[in-house]
């Protein structure tokens, strides 16, 4: 199976994702569970990269972030992410989602589940089939 990856600036990715995201670093899972309107997240960094904006994607190569910003040449840092989602429901309370979802993140952490595995097996959306890929992507995404 093919996966296409893309990378999307920080103004894609949903505020809600970013805040809790921003400082981690690609291969870490997030501190906290997110709660969104969708239900609860558990969100994994798994790549960051800074790019010139205006090149094709064949020209794309990972640029230093102090690289000099010039109208020509902008710097989009994208970030490639996965998660997990629990969505609300009947039954399952604020409470339990986030002890369901920090268990969770606490087996990747002590490297006794795979984050993509536990994805597929318990996140509620489409993306579990992938390992909870979100893709890359910037915030508004």
């Amino acid at each position: 199976m093919l996966l296409f990856r893309r990378y999307r600036t920080p103004d894609r990715l949903p505020q809600l994702f970013y805040e809790a995201i921003k400082n981690t670093g690609g291969g870490q899972v997030a501190n906290a569970v997110v709660k969104s309107p969708a239900g609860f997240h558990v969100l994994k960094v798994l790549d960051r990269r800074a790019l010139v904006s205006g090149a094709s994607q064949a020209q794309q190569a990972p640029v230093q972030e102090s690289a000099p910003a010039t109208p020509q040449n902008i710097m989009v840092t994208q970030t490639m992410s996965r998660h997990i989602l629990l969505r609300s429901r009947a039954g399952l309370t604020d409470q339990d989602a986030e002890r369901r979802l920090a268990g969770y993140r606490d087996q990747v952490r002590a490297k006794t589940a795979d984050f993509g595995e536990l994805a597929k097996k318990y996140s509620e959306d489409g993306s579990a089939a992938n390992g909870g890929n979100l893709g890359w992507m910037g915030p508004g995404d």
